[in-house]
């Protein structure tokens, strides 16, 4: 039986800079055709360090840790913590509303945002992910509660 899953939850970097990263890969794409190898590099580089850099978490249920991690080419950065148990893993869901500024004008744009979360004990919560489409968070915590075998809770419906 395997004790051990990871789970990578989200992007590090949000999508505007992911499209970013799309023109830098297309750029150095372009800039290598020309025979300009040193600055085609660094625009490759660019986006795959863009492309890569994900957030996640690490659960080993037989040793009962968790790593809470930033992916960095591959490297796993962050600090192994403990728990006692896996109470459950739940959806949340809110508003997200963003202020934009137009000429002297303001206007807001409000969003439902969805939140994974999981609990391990009474005071200790996890966040996972945020999305706006509800089913990508569904899909990172039905896979999460079949192999933790944990409930999972949708408190989003309120929204």
């Amino acid at each position: 039986m395997k004790t051990k899953f990871n789970y990578s939850s989200q992007y590090y970097f949000p999508s505007n800079v992911r499209m970013i990263g799309m023109v830098s890969l297309l750029a150095g794409l372009v800039v290598f055709t020309f025979g300009y190898f040193l600055p085609s590099l660094i625009f490759l580089f660019l986006s795959m360090f863009i492309f890569i850099t994900k957030y996640g978490i690490e659960i080993d249920l037989q040793n009962k840790t968790y790593l809470e991690y930033l992916l960095l080419f591959g490297y796993k950065k962050g600090v192994l913590n403990s728990f006692q148990t896996i109470e459950s893993i739940y959806i949340t869901g809110g508003n997200k509303t963003t202020k934009m500024h137009l000429r002297g004008h303001a206007s807001y744009l409000t969003k439902k945002e969805y939140n994974a979360y999981i609990k391990f004990s009474e005071d200790e919560k996890i966040h996972l992910m945020d999305s706006e489409k509800k089913a990508e968070v569904e899909k990172l915590l039905k896979q999460m509660s079949k192999d933790l075998s944990v409930d999972c809770f949708d408190y989003s419906k309120e929204v």
